[in-house]
């Protein structure tokens, strides 16, 4: 990440907003240059993810909540949160009015199989139609869908950075 040049750092001086945002994607890029959850590597842990920040000139690490990060991220309106067996829901609907469906877990305690029998076996306690499903890690979730069913299953990482970075990249 390159320093701002002189003129860039005339305008930053200039629009105090404008330098605060500037710092914080700075600083954001900085320090997650490398960690490959943000360059498409999976979320393992999701409930123990931290970045390292620096506050009054100390370094430190900082725990990142990223269901609530990624609910923001999608400007999904949430309508309910919780954890099931391990996992833990989100359910709401984004800005294009499409019923989301987002699930967390720890890839190291539900792989493959068993989120597949984790959401065969909770399915129903969902408001259907669902539209959209969100999963951290790899998964195979496209391959449950029922006749009738119209949803797809979408990892989280490649999409939470995208969204993360999209105004800096445009």
């Amino acid at each position: 990440v390159a320093p701002p040049s002189a003129e860039q750092r005339a305008l930053l001086n200039a629009n105090p907003g404008l330098a605060e945002d500037y710092r914080l994607r700075y600083a954001l890029e900085a320090e997650t240059a490398g960690s490959a959850s943000l360059l498409g590597g999976d979320f393992i842990d999701p409930f123990a993810y931290t970045i390292t920040a620096v506050r009054g000139g100390a370094r430190r690490e900082v725990a990142v909540d990223l269901p609530e990060t990624f609910n923001y991220l999608l400007g999904l309106r949430v309508e309910s949160v919780r954890r099931i067996d391990g996992v833990l829901t989100v359910t709401g609907t984004d800005p294009e009015r499409r019923r989301c469906l987002i699930l967390w877990r720890n890839l190291e305690r539900t792989g493959y199989a068993a989120l597949d029998a984790w959401f065969t076996r909770h399915r129903e306690r969902f408001a259907w139609p669902l539209h959209l499903i969100y999963v951290n890690g790899d998964h195979t979730l496209n391959a449950l869908q029922q006749p009738g069913e119209s949803w797809s299953a979408e990892p989280i990482e490649p999409i939470f950075r995208e969204l993360m970075f999209e105004e800096q990249e445009e």
